[in-house]
């Protein structure tokens, strides 16, 4: 694997960073309508019970270029830095490309929030 510089890291920092502002305006936008309104209660369900951990990858999702633990504060998304090294072994795996096609049309996901990628919610493999 090859070493990820400061500057590259902060960069997957920002890019998620932005990618869950997306989720939670999408979800503060669509709080009264189904699913979404249910989509809140069952994240901050799990995110009580285990950690959810994001693997961040370019290329290879077996060679994550940025990690994260998912938290909920105040009913919204946040993260911090992984709690467990080394990193588990189902984290959540999203693609920077994907994660910069967010950030280039926030407004798109807000209005489609289906797009977001919510399929961590339903495996409960993710973060063991």
């Amino acid at each position: 694997m090859n070493t990820i510089s400061q500057k590259e890291s902060v960069n997957y920092d920002a890019l998620f960073r932005e990618y869950l502002l997306v989720c939670n305006e999408a979800l503060e936008a669509n709080k009264d309508c189904f699913p979404y309104n249910r989509i809140l209660v069952e994240i901050e369900d799990m995110l009580k019970s285990h950690v959810v951990q994001v693997a961040i990858y370019d290329k290879n999702e077996n060679h994550p270029e940025a990690l994260y633990d998912l938290i909920i504060h105040d009913q919204r998304l946040g993260v911090k830095p992984p709690h467990k090294k080394p990193p588990v072994k189902c984290p959540w795996r999203i693609t920077r490309h994907f994660l910069e096609e967010v950030a280039q049309d926030p407004q798109a996901y807000i209005n489609n929030p289906a797009q977001l990628k919510w399929e961590w919610l339903n495996s409960c493999a993710i973060g063991v």
